[in-house]
């Protein structure tokens, strides 16, 4: 059992290494990452505290921003499958209400995981993009 595990990653492993001469540069050009590998291994202690930053940061903000989003969809699907039309106010103020501890368990659980896309997709480290600042994932 433990050599099929081993195996296993050894596979995974040679898989994953196989795909990097598919991103492969040219050294001699100007601006290819082979020519600046220094500066790019002086770069990685300000990238890795910003993913850290990022996403400890990030995941409240993350959650105060989504959780509208979140009560405002939830309360429009349960009083779209109550009423033909889902703009009734009179049923989305209840309805909100109703949803907001739902609402509230599932954006507790989806802002740690758009914290940490965030802060992994963000063009450059400690942006506004890395804090969940950006645009909300729907």
């Amino acid at each position: 059992m433990y050599h099929r595990f081993i195996i296993s990653i050894a596979g995974v492993g040679i898989t994953y290494t196989s795909t990097h001469p598919a991103w492969a540069v040219d050294p001699q050009a100007k601006n290819s990452p082979a020519s600046g590998t220094a500066s790019h291994l002086v770069a990685l202690p300000k990238a890795i505290a910003g993913f850290l930053t990022g996403a400890v940061i990030g995941t409240p903000v993350c959650f105060v921003r989504k959780l509208p989003q979140e009560v405002n969809a939830g309360a429009h699907g349960f009083v779209g499958s109550i009423k033909d039309h889902d703009d009734n106010k009179l049923f989305l103020i209840p309805a909100g209400i109703a949803w907001l501890p739902v609402a509230g368990v599932m954006t507790a659980l989806e802002a740690p995981a758009y914290a940490v896309k965030d802060a992994y997709t963000a063009k450059t480290a400690f942006s506004k993009e890395q804090f969940s600042l950006g645009e909300l994932d729907p």
